[in-house]
């Protein structure tokens, strides 16, 4: 899949994911929500992914000013996954 405000890279096994949007400081948008979920997800459902690394480069967003209403997610069949720390 193609994105446009992050990165999204699988290799041995390992899936990183990278906001994009430096001249922006790597600010909030629903763009980039949207396809972090999407990119999460895709993540969690491929047998090949046994790690995901979010990663920004040098700027980390701040929150978006005022409230951001978001829909509900709903639920995501995956495999059996065992997550350190459970």
């Amino acid at each position: 899949m193609t994105y446009e405000q992050i990165l999204v890279d699988v290799r041995d096994s390992i899936a990183t994911i990278t906001l994009n949007r430096p001249e922006q400081r790597n600010g909030y948008t629903s763009t980039r929500a949207d396809e972090l979920g999407t990119a999460f997800r895709a993540a969690n459902v491929d047998p090949e992914v046994r790690v995901v690394i979010a990663a920004s480069g040098k700027d980390f967003e701040a929150p978006p000013p005022g409230p951001v209403e978001r829909p509900p997610l709903g639920p995501v069949e995956s495999p059996q996954r065992t997550y350190l720390g459970t």
